[in-house]
């Protein structure tokens, strides 16, 4: 929130951009774009406070897109997040 606070106060002191340009959320993830390390978050999906998609079973498959919510670590998955047999 400091952050947030000196960006503002030195905006708005150089008159280089508005509030409207700061409380930006590009993706529509819900976190704020100078605090979003992942820019374009799919529609929908649930993302952590750095703004990126969440990967619960860590198989590389973003759970809104991942079919199998359990694969176990270290199984090597298709594009669905499912255990290639």
């Amino acid at each position: 929130m400091q952050k947030l606070s000196l960006l503002l106060f030195f905006c708005f002191i150089l008159g280089g951009c508005s509030l409207s340009q700061v409380l930006v959320d590009s993706d529509g993830d819900g976190v704020l774009n100078h605090k979003d390390i992942c820019k374009n978050t799919p529609p929908n999906a649930q993302v952590d406070r750095y703004g990126c998609a969440l990967d619960s079973d860590k198989d590389g498959v973003i759970d809104i897109y991942d079919r199998c919510k359990n694969t176990p670590l270290l199984d090597i998955v298709n594009a669905q997040g499912c255990t290639q047999r």
